[in-house]
């Protein structure tokens, strides 16, 4: 089962990127039809939020701190074909909301 692993690193307040993390789930469920969940971190700066999604071929989370945003994919068989398209599009998705990543 092909995995993918985008991180990217910020500088936001813990507000800001949860709203980002808020409005990335939004756009999954409407774009690629993804349920999501969150669990929400009980201390802003300890622990991180995360949001789960999953959709028949694929599921993951996107874990959300006072530093970052990690995203995991895990791809099934049929998918997993698609797999350089799709972190394309994830990689432009959250370049879109947070700006383009450093380095």
């Amino acid at each position: 089962m092909p995995t993918l692993h985008i991180t990217r690193q910020h500088t936001l307040s813990i507000d800001k990127a949860r709203a980002i993390a808020q409005q990335w789930a939004l756009d999954a469920e409407r774009d690629f039809g993804m349920e999501t969940s969150l669990v929400m971190g009980t201390d802003d700066y300890q622990t991180a939020d995360r949001w789960n999604f999953k959709r028949a071929g694929a599921n993951g989370s996107l874990v959300t701190s006072a530093q970052s945003f990690e995203l995991e994919l895990h791809l099934g068989f049929l998918l997993g074909v698609f797999q350089d398209k799709i972190k394309q599009q994830i990689e432009q998705n959250l370049d879109q909301l947070l700006g383009p990543a450093e380095g």
